[in-house]
């Protein structure tokens, strides 16, 4: 499945995305739309969610569930110049998320890269690379934020500016207990 428009929002009590690819923005100037995922229990597997914008701002990318887990899944924000949308995951209970690629970056001549927030009760996070990144401008921060139980096995945290002057982003990870 391919959704293409300016701005899109899933919702549903049980929302499976499997094998698809949802994509919101634009491939000229202006602001790309938001992608929002609300539900009560989320899943999302081998699938890619992305905003993108050519030159100006790309939408944020939103998940808001109960629980979710995400696994196998590209979850990007972009822009060619321009500041890049954030990506936000919210989850009020537990969160899994594996085999994954979360990012927020600007790669063109220039801009800013959006931040990465992720919030949960409990999460496991594992193989699963988190960036923000910048051409020539300043990437955004990540910062992952559980409110009691974390593990983490092989994680790639980056905030980089791999073009140009511009400042990389800071992390932060907080927990209960790890």
């Amino acid at each position: 499945d391919v959704i293409f428009s300016f701005s899109e929002e899933l919702s549903g009590r049980s929302l499976k995305i499997i094998d698809s690819v949802i994509f919101t923005g634009l491939d000229n100037d202006g602001n790309g739309g938001d992608l929002s995922v609300r539900a009560g229990d989320s899943s999302i597997s081998n699938s890619k969610l992305w905003t993108f914008v050519d030159d100006g701002e790309s939408g944020r990318l939103i998940i808001n569930a109960r629980s979710a887990s995400i696994s196998d899944a590209d979850l990007d924000t972009a822009g060619f110049n321009g500041i890049s949308g954030s990506v936000m995951i919210d989850i009020e209970e537990n969160l899994s998320v594996t085999d994954s690629d979360v990012t927020s970056g600007v790669f063109g001549d220039s801009g800013d890269g959006g931040t990465v927030s992720i919030s949960a009760r409990s999460a496991s996070i594992t193989t699963t690379d988190i960036s923000t990144e910048a051409s020539d401008g300043n990437s955004g921060t990540v910062t992952i934020d559980i409110e009691d139980n974390l593990s983490i096995t092989d994680l790639g945290v980056i905030t980089d500016v791999f073009d140009g002057a511009g400042n990389g982003g800071d992390v932060s990870i907080s927990a209960r207990s790890a």
